[in-house]
């Protein structure tokens, strides 16, 4: 009475499983995608600060230290948000 894999339920618990995990998948890559283009739009949208900003003398490792603090407020949430979705 050797068994060559495993029961019935239990495969059509593993499919299941399978089937629930692809649009999870699916919808946190759309979401990196938003933030990806979001994170885009603003850096886009900041270069005129970033010109004044660098006339009255801020160094680039200053630009560099605003852009990477906006990204980390948006992304932060976004990965906590996606982490508590499965």
């Amino acid at each position: 009475m050797s068994e060559s894999g495993p029961a019935p339920e239990s495969r059509r618990l593993i499919n299941s499983r399978r089937e629930l995990i692809r649009p999870s998948l699916l919808l946190a890559l759309m979401t990196v995608i938003n933030l990806a283009h979001v994170i885009l739009a603003r850096v886009g949208a900041r270069r005129h600060a970033f010109a004044i900003q660098r006339a009255l003398g801020a160094g680039s490792g200053r630009l560099f230290l605003a852009t990477l603090l906006d990204t980390v407020a948006l992304a932060l949430p976004s990965a906590v948000l996606v982490c508590l979705l499965p």
